[in-house]
């Protein structure tokens, strides 16, 4: 009799847990959005690296009748690198961190990662210390900026020697009156003889800019500026002794002129006469004497020399026909 007692306590006993584990199992599971989703109980951030995998994080002590997004700065709505807030009542979160000491009734996202809420100021999950937060401002490209301290992505900058004129000139460089700064990290651009006030990113007639170059000019000078796995440290200047004016940026890209050599991206073209050179398109040039593929002598039939679309090659003289540039018959 005891015996059967037990077999029916054992089974009774795995009936409940078998109920619980099924009723928790099936607790509903609601979409926010493409970062969030929530149940009665808890609310999760879906962190999603980029390969696509998707690790679910369930945030610490939030209430999830109250927790609403307060901005995602991702115009497509991804989680992969995406810069998201969120509120409950009592908290704010950038994605899944709780910001600390914020207050959810003051909190402003700024812009650029910069958050406050009149008190404290954070970037993305960091918080940041000893700011006036009076003088306070985003000045754009992850920089920020009180009367005492230029901040880059939250991280504090040293040898800015004027902060008053500090001015971002783009994505690459900001200046002061003294100084020309790479903005990658803090790295002094060496100016030679650069005049910082007239320094700016040219802006030529045709102008196409390199995906591994940018020009840039002050009231003397060009200069370019190479950033790419071919230099040593990534990127590097190349100075030009011309004057803006003589320099010239041809329509296809890649293609420039200093008003002494024509250069195919950093190479030079060989004997090259600038006066009659023009750009063919598809990688071709000619002057009076040569045709050129990128910067390499490929022809000397200038007035022969077409650009066909076909299949089988792509330009051709009284002699050969070419594909990119190489002789196929």
């Amino acid at each position: 009799m005891k015996s059967n007692i037990n077999i029916k306590n054992i089974f009774l006993s795995a009936f409940v847990l078998l109920f619980l584990f099924s009723c928790k199992n099936n607790v509903k599971e609601i979409s926010i959005n493409a970062c969030y989703s929530k149940t009665k109980s808890s609310v999760f951030y879906l962190n999603t690296d980029s390969l696509g995998i998707t690790d679910k994080i369930e945030l610490e002590n939030v209430n999830p009748v109250n927790f609403k997004i307060l901005k995602n700065e991702n115009p497509e709505n991804s989680c992969v690198n995406a810069d998201i807030w969120a509120q409950d009542n009592l908290s704010v979160f950038y994605k899944y961190f709780k910001l600390k000491a914020a207050d959810p009734k003051k909190f402003k996202i700024l812009s650029h990662g910069y958050s406050t809420d009149g008190k404290n100021v954070w970037f993305r999950e960091n918080q940041i210390s000893n700011v006036d937060i009076k003088e306070f401002k985003v000045i754009g490209d992850f920089f920020a900026a009180d009367n005492k301290t230029i901040w880059f992505k939250g991280q504090k900058t040293k040898g800015i020697s004027d902060i008053k004129h500090f001015e971002i000139i783009d994505g690459f460089f900001a200046k002061d009156t003294s100084n020309i700064y790479l903005i990658s990290d803090t790295i002094f651009f060496k100016t030679h003889n650069t005049n910082i006030k007239y320094f700016k990113q040219a802006t030529f007639e045709n102008s196409d800019n390199f995906p591994e170059m940018k020009f840039y000019t002050d009231s003397n000078k060009v200069f370019i500026f190479e950033n790419g796995l071919t230099t040593p440290n990534g990127y590097r200047f190349i100075f030009f002794d011309t004057k803006p004016e003589d320099f010239v940026v041809y329509k296809e890209k890649n293609f420039f002129s200093d008003g002494k050599n024509i250069f195919y991206g950093k190479f030079i073209l060989p004997k090259t006469d600038v006066k009659t050179f023009e750009v063919l398109g598809n990688k071709y040039s000619k002057d009076a004497n040569n045709v050129y593929h990128k910067n390499k002598i490929i022809s000397k039939e200038t007035k022969s020399f077409e650009l066909i679309q076909n299949q089988l090659f792509d330009a051709k003289d009284k002699m050969y026909k070419f594909k990119s540039g190489k002789i196929i018959q």
